[in-house]
């Protein structure tokens, strides 16, 4: 009597269990970490951001609507435009965006796939807009980089959303830049007459420069010359002036002089070394006792 029980009171568990999922279905929900929910409560909305499970009131007391709330990456379309030089170009441009108003967000676009597609019909209007300003040097040769970079700033700069959209744009940039296959030789050609071109202003200038430096050192040069020689000649007068004196109070007394001229002489001549002289050359005389008396013969 108890198994035919049993099996009868397990159609009520299986449904009693039925309505708990489906209870639990339409009064709760799950919120991962990298998600947000708007819950509308009779048309008012509100933000919830705490992960986890969270309970809600059946429809159509509220309404739950989740939303990612990363940082996203779109791949725009790839576009030829022209630069200011009239070259033909083939970009591909991205961004990366993020939800940062849910609210709004919710009111206005709704999806991400219309999120995306405002995002990429802005991109692709800026991108032309502001590769027009700028030559294709500064996207091909050695300050290409920093080209790049400064149109990437530029596009982001200009990049406006109306504010009811609740959207952020962090980044954008250009993953490919490339020329199209039929005028890439003369892309070349001209780029190559471009650069020597710029090459030989470069040189003239620098011609230039080269001669104005050696003019003005040829000048400040003359200019020192000069002055050295007058100092010399300065120099030279102020001797002779000197000598004149000096010769003048030697004519007073010759023979005075001509002792004191020998001390010098031979004090300049004595040193640390060993000398092997001739005592009866001057100055050596001085040396002798009878040093005066040589002195008197030799002046005979």
């Amino acid at each position: 009597m108890s198994e035919p029980k049993q099996q009868s009171k397990l159609p009520y568990i299986a449904t009693a269990v039925i309505a708990l999922l489906l209870l639990m279905a339409i009064c709760a929900f799950q919120l991962r970490i990298n998600e947000v929910a708007v819950v509308t409560t009779f048309g008012k909305p509100s933000v919830v951001t705490e992960p986890g499970f969270q309970w809600r009131l059946p429809w159509p007391v509220q309404q739950v609507r989740l939303f990612d709330n990363r940082t996203h990456v779109l791949a725009g379309m790839q576009e030829e435009i022209t630069t200011s030089d009239s070259i033909n170009l083939v970009v591909r441009p991205f961004l990366t965006w993020r939800i940062d108003d849910h609210l709004k967000f919710s009111k206005s676009l709704g999806t991400m796939t219309e999120a995306e597609s405002v995002l990429r019909s802005s991109l692709s209007s800026l991108l032309g807009s502001v590769f027009v300003n700028h030559k294709l040097g500064d996207f091909i040769g050695v300050d290409r980089l920093s080209g790049l970079a400064q149109i990437e700033t530029e596009i982001r700069q200009a990049f406006e959303l109306p504010a009811d959209y609740g959207l952020a744009v962090e980044f954008v940039g250009v993953s490919e830049l490339v020329l199209p296959a039929d005028n890439t030789n003369s892309v070349i050609e001209r780029m190559k007459r471009e650069h020597a071109a710029i090459a030989e202003t470069i040189r003239i200038k620098g011609e230039t420069e080269a001669n104005i430096i050696r003019s003005r050192a040829d000048s400040v040069g003359s200019a020192r010359l000069a002055d050295a020689r007058a100092k010399a000649q300065d120099i030279r007068s102020t001797a002779m002036a000197e000598a004149a004196e000096s010769y003048e109070t030697f004519s007073e007394d010759v023979d005075f002089a001509l002792f004191l001229r020998n001390l010098d002489a031979l004090e300049d001549a004595m040193g640390p070394a060993t000398l092997i002289v001739d005592p009866s050359m001057p100055p050596f005389h001085m040396l002798l006792p009878d040093g005066g008396q040589v002195k008197d013969n030799i002046n005979e």
